[in-house]
């Protein structure tokens, strides 16, 4: 299990790749985008994850060093000013995203009854997509932004249904994210689902 300290490096390196990718990415037409870089293995860069990772980091940044936190400032400053001048193409992506997020997590409670006995090894490996739905909602009710009005509701739609079927229990990711996810906003987070 790798270190707290080599999870937040880890976290910001992907972070500041994605904001570096961001300028290509916005003028693409895709989703996800393949992110170049050979010393680490990378996630796809989106919009909501690059929100999640910025998100998370800031909550935690006390436990950055001050080259990290240096290095998280600017990243933040970059993502800022990319947003601030693509207003309309960012909320653009980022609806698209968030609309494909919440089928993939639609699906993802769907099919959960398929995979009884592994229900929590493949719930650990999507409950990310219901994080990054979070992320996205939080930036999109700042301004200059807008959540399409239907969205809390949807979003309150499936969370019902998954609450239906929770068992509460220990925090599912590596313990040097529970500070940025608090049980009481993120209960999802914290347990399992139970299938009859």
């Amino acid at each position: 299990m790798r270190s707290k300290e080599e999870v937040l490096e880890s976290d910001l390196t992907i972070f500041a790749l994605m904001v570096e990718q961001m300028p290509d990415y916005l003028a693409s037409e895709s989703i996800d985008w393949r992110m170049r870089d050979q010393a680490i293995e990378m996630p796809k860069l989106t919009i909501g994850g690059c929100l999640m990772r910025q998100q998370r980091l800031h909550t935690l940044a006390a436990l950055l060093s001050p080259p990290q936190q240096e290095r998280l400032q600017a990243a933040d400053a970059k993502l800022q000013q990319l947003m601030m001048h693509n207003v309309v193409r960012f909320e653009q992506k980022t609806h698209q995203e968030l609309r494909a997020r919440l089928r993939e997590w639609l699906d993802c409670l769907r099919s959960m009854q398929w995979h009884k006995g592994e229900e929590l090894c493949y719930y650990e490996d999507k409950v990310d997509t219901r994080v990054v739905v979070a992320a996205i909602i939080t930036q999109m009710r700042q301004s200059p932004f807008r959540l399409e009005e239907d969205v809390p509701a949807e979003v309150e739609a499936l969370d019902n249904n998954l609450r239906h079927r929770w068992q509460p229990g220990p925090f599912l990711w590596h313990d040097v994210w529970r500070d940025a996810y608090p049980q009481e906003t993120y209960w999802y987070l914290y347990g399992r689902p139970v299938l009859a």
